[in-house]
């Protein structure tokens, strides 16, 4: 093929000891441009050139959508043991908050089934009487065999919330006002007198509601029955053996029972050291815990640590006074999460088997609710 214009004047640019080999290069080149014979263009023009492959990319994985509408749930809203406050969903006056832990520690019978009933109590024994007045008594012994009219307790246990007065011959009225907003149990066995290993059991759990005295038209049934036995039945109130309550105690949360009740204020009573308390009625705002201890051969010792929140009102005390404040209310799809979530997970939130639902339950948060945001 003959060299183009621009290598021709390049050889006569060249020196002469260089045209021979320039020659050569450009003979070279010229004989790879010479163009294929046409059956080869035909051939080549019939067949599409072969493409590329796409690089190998790895298959997309769909990222959660952000929840940003899901109502935030916090684990702590219903831990009496837990200082944090989480508001209810209404918006009321200035109150204070005060965390308590009552404990109280029994022994097992060889001879008697008891159980143990905690949560605070209307000053009456059926609805209507005195119903706005509370006690503070929070826990209430008893021995099981006993009939759902007879209800005479073993033995009791008080919230400080009013310090605890010595009870007299007259009942003690006070101008605090309050409301109890978690209720939280801690059981636990200290160990035993009668070998190296506990042994028996014990039944733990929240209820729904507790039914007694003359007026709760069960007949001749014992505290067994009604309290524990029908409890067990539906899963309430679940066992844990004596010996695992020596290496892991057992916790249970009281959920809400009946919203009203649960966010009505009453005004606290001391009752007469003659007062039977056994028979005052439990409140129906917060589910009360339920202790079944069935007897043993071999009597263990037991601790119960209540631990519960108050929300109180004190209009005679400056000191207390000023420690109360106005709380944003909580928004209600949030409020009615947490409670959910309680009652999805069973009474026993913080127990072993239930904190990664607990862990679960505190990464599910939503950024609209600033005051909870601060104290997750």
């Amino acid at each position: 093929m003959p060299l183009s214009a621009k290598q021709r004047a390049a050889l006569q640019r060249a020196p002469a000891s260089d045209r021979a080999r320039l020659q050569a290069l450009f003979t070279s080149q010229s004989a790879l441009r010479q163009p294929l014979p046409v059956g080869l263009q035909l051939a080549r023009r019939a067949s599409p050139p072969a493409r590329r492959a796409a690089p190998m990319r790895p298959a997309r994985v769909p990222r959660p959508r952000l929840q940003a509408l899901q109502p935030r749930v916090v684990p702590f809203a219903f831990d009496g043991f837990d200082a944090r406050h989480l508001p209810t969903d209404e918006s009321t006056s200035a109150y204070a908050t005060t965390n308590f832990v009552t404990a109280f520690e029994f022994f097992s019978s060889a001879t008697i089934d008891k159980i143990i009933v905690i949560g605070p109590r209307y000053f009456g024994t059926s609805e209507g009487l005195l119903m706005n007045n509370t006690t503070d008594t929070i826990l209430v012994e008893y021995d099981a065999s006993n009939l759902i009219t007879n209800l005479v307790s073993l033995s009791e246990a008080r919230s400080p919330i009013l310090g605890t007065p010595a009870k007299g011959a007259a009942t003690i009225y006070s101008s605090v006002r309050g409301r109890l907003h978690n209720l939280s149990v801690q059981v636990e066995c200290l160990g035993t007198s009668g070998g190296l290993v506990p042994s028996g059991s014990v039944y733990v759990g929240s209820v729904p509601t507790l039914e007694g005295s003359t007026t709760a038209g069960l007949g001749s049934a014992t505290l067994k029955q009604a309290w524990a036995e029908d409890s067990i039945a539906v899963g309430y109130i679940r066992s844990h053996s004596a010996a695992s309550l020596t290496q892991k105690s057992a916790v249970v949360h009281s959920n809400i029972s009946e919203n009203v009740a649960f966010k009505q204020w009453h005004d606290f009573i001391v009752p007469t050291s003659a007062t039977e308390v056994g028979g005052h009625r439990v409140l129906n705002g917060l589910e009360p815990i339920v202790v079944y201890v069935p007897k043993v051969a071999n009597p263990s010792h037991f601790r119960i640590n209540v631990g519960h929140q108050w929300c109180t009102r004190h209009p005679n005390d400056p000191a207390m006074r000023a420690t109360q404040q106005i709380h944003l209310p909580t928004a209600t799809a949030v409020w009615n999460t947490a409670s959910s979530m309680l009652r999805t997970a069973g009474s026993a939130f913080a127990s072993a088997a239930a904190a990664p639902l607990g862990a679960a339950a505190g990464r599910r948060l939503v950024a609209e609710y600033g005051p909870a945001a601060a104290l997750a």
